[in-house]
């Protein structure tokens, strides 16, 4: 599917949080000024407004997300953000039309006139070395692509599920703080949980699921403060 700067797309925060809510309007901002004038704020779905009857697929089977099951506070923040993304799948698969996808510490620095995305196309891929928690790991000496555009993530990309569940071994992106998916990739996302269940989100999209790209040089980058709110607020 051909893609253009004319891509509708959300930012996600959490309502009610003062610093989400800030850098969500600094990503705003960052991606106007690059030229992403369909993007728009929205507030993300949280433990309080969670329905457990919007999507009622079984947790799969010895997945990182059942890891949490006896952490409440985090699981359900780990279940909120499952049904974000799912809520935008189906919206895509309504409209049939891509979508641009990031988490409120995205921070849009580059743009593009047109490029082709066949499912997922990652957008922090490069600049996803620079946070401490990939440069403390195997991540610190991986380079990334020297192409430029979009390109396939490779098959010795260092971060694959380690959980012994059906996705054990798959390539996962790192996080889901900026991306575009497609029609046929939303429909690989809602036929997996509808086959295997629900998983963390950066977990259920895997190189099993739907084929991974990224764009080379990044266009998005980080908020250098890191709320870390996956981890339950």
């Amino acid at each position: 599917m051909i893609i253009d700067k004319n891509i509708k797309g959300k930012i996600i925060y959490i309502e009610g949080h003062s610093e989400s809510v800030k850098q969500s309007c600094q990503a705003l901002d960052s991606f106007e000024s690059n030229g992403f004038i369909n993007v728009k704020r929205e507030p993300g779905i949280t433990p309080e407004t969670l329905d457990h009857k919007k999507f009622t697929y079984k947790i799969t089977e010895n997945s990182r997300l059942k890891s949490f099951i006896n952490n409440k506070k985090k699981f359900l923040t780990k279940l909120s953000c499952v049904h974000n993304h799912l809520k935008l799948c189906q919206e895509i698969i309504y409209n049939q039309s891509a979508q641009l996808f990031a988490e409120h510490d995205c921070i849009c620095i580059d743009s593009f006139e047109s490029i082709e995305v066949e499912d997922f196309c990652f957008l922090n891929y490069d600049t996803a070395f620079t946070r401490d928690s990939f440069k403390k790991n195997k991540f610190k000496k991986y380079k990334g692509s020297s192409k430029s555009g979009v390109q396939k993530f490779p098959i010795d990309y260092p971060l694959k599920c380690n959980y012994n569940s059906i996705y054990k071994g798959a390539i996962l992106p790192p996080g889901t703080a900026g991306y575009i998916l497609t029609p046929s990739g939303a429909e690989k996302i809602i036929e997996a949980v509808k086959l295997h269940g629900l998983e963390q989100s950066d977990f259920l999209i895997n190189s099993y699921n739907l084929k991974l790209e990224y764009i080379s040089p990044s266009i998005c980058t980080y908020n250098p403060i890191n709320l870390k709110t996956s981890h339950g607020f």
